[in-house]
Formats: structure tokens, C-alpha cells, sequence
């Protein structure tokens, strides 16, 4: 089974935000590990995308901050808690410059198992 979300551009960027924001608060809170984090959405080729298609470089480079948490969890345990806590003042202050949309979200959400889909293609 594959989810698809699909979201307007000008909506996208507060998304991954809110989607940054959750991954960090679930961080600290040793709800998820730094490698499931990493597999969710801290990596390079991420950064590169969101910089390729004209997002902020305070998105991306979020992005690359959230790279670097290993390097904090095996150099330094010790400021691995306050770098996170960094990363959520950083993204909050991201979220609150985005406008607000209220309930005018334009997105498609559809689940396709894989029977169904028949391919890894999203779905038009």
C-alpha cells in the first residue's frame, strides 16, 4: 500500500514545516531515533530537491541542520538535546512567517494498494 499527498506549491513549503516541526518535537522526545528521521526526511538529496525547486534556504538548509544530528549524537550527546531544541525555535520562526490558509488547502490525498497502482508512479 502507498499513500500519496499531493499539495499546491505555494501551500508546500508551510507543510514540510509542520512535517520538520513534528519530526523534531518526536526527536526530543525519543519517540523516533536520529536514523528514522534521517530516512524520513533528514538528507542531502532532500535539502537538494527542496533547493532545485525554488523553496527557501532556510528550508533546505534546515533540512541540512537536521543531517548533522548524528555528528551530535556520536560527538556530542552532550548538546545533541539543545541543537534539536534549536532546530524547533528555527522552524517554528519558519512557520510563523508562512500565511495562513485556513481550510483552503489544496491537496489530494489517495491510498493505493499495490495491487491497484500497479506501478511506483504517483497517481495523476
Amino acid at each position: 500500500m502507498k499513500l500519496y499527498y499531493s499539495i499546491d506549491k505555494e501551500q508546500s513549503e508551510k507543510f514540510i514545516d509542520l512535517f520538520l516541526l513534528g519530526t523534531l518535537y518526536a526527536l526530543k522526545n525519543k519517540v523516533i531515533s536520529i536514523d528514522e528521521a534521517e530516512g524520513f526526511i533528514f538528507t542531502p538529496k532532500v535539502s537538494k530537491l527542496l533547493s532545485q525547486n525554488n523553496f527557501t534556504n532556510g528550508l533546505s538548509n534546515l533540512i541540512i541542520d537536521g543531517c548533522e544530528l548524528e555528528d551530535y549524537e556520536s560527538l556530542l550527546p552532550d548538546k545533541l538535546d539543545d541543537r534539536i531544541d534549536e532546530l524547533i525555535v528555527n522552524v517554528i520562526n519558519m512557520i510563523r512567517k508562512q500565511p495562513e490558509f485556513g481550510r483552503l488547502i489544496n491537496k489530494n490525498i489517495s491510498i493505493h494498494t499495490s495491487e491497484a497502482s500497479g506501478s511506483n508512479h504517483y497517481p495523476k
